[in-house]
């Protein structure tokens, strides 16, 4: 009797290495894959470039922002900023542009104040955007106005924000 307990002590243990050798697997590739880092998530390469401008006595302003960096492409997620712009006068296009062959995009701007700093009309831009640049392209905005921009020294900025994504 107590050879046939043995036995049947010895088949279920054989029996639950046997389970256990095909349920670890799985367990094991969960643990590999959770070490894997994804490179090109958007926190790990941010970019952000804030550019300053008056444009004084003109009524059409270009603005340059940073160079996206050899090997990367940009992706612009947001543009914030002011512009100052002489009354009555408001801000008729605010274009976006990331490089020479690419379109491109207009971007919407809101009436923030009448008359405000200096007895500029203020005028906000707050606008979620999806637009690419390519390696070494520069991007600009192009601001045009009813009246000319700011005179008063206060300055107009504006803000592009996004991440930078490797290329293969």
């Amino acid at each position: 009797m107590n050879r046939r307990k043995l036995l049947c002590f010895m088949s279920a243990i054989a029996t639950l290495a046997i389970v256990g050798h095909y349920t670890a697997k799985p367990l094991w590739a969960q643990i590999r894959a959770a070490l894997v880092e994804n490179v090109d998530e958007p926190g790990r390469n941010p970019y952000i470039s804030q550019a300053y401008f008056s444009c004084s006595g003109s009524r059409d302003c270009v603005v340059q922002f940073a160079q996206v960096p050899a090997g990367k492409r940009l992706v612009i997620t947001n543009v914030i900023g002011n512009i100052f712009v002489q009354p009555p006068g408001v801000v008729s296009l605010l274009d976006l542009g990331t490089g020479p062959y690419t379109s491109s995009m207009d971007v919407p701007t809101f009436a923030q104040a009448g008359p405000g700093f200096g007895g500029m009309n203020i005028f906000g831009v707050d606008a979620h955007i999806l637009a690419f640049g390519e390696p070494g392209s520069t991007p600009v905005m192009e601001a045009i106005g009813t009246a000319p921009f700011d005179t008063s020294g206060f300055g107009s900025s504006l803000t592009i924000s996004g991440y930078l994504v490797s290329l293969p």
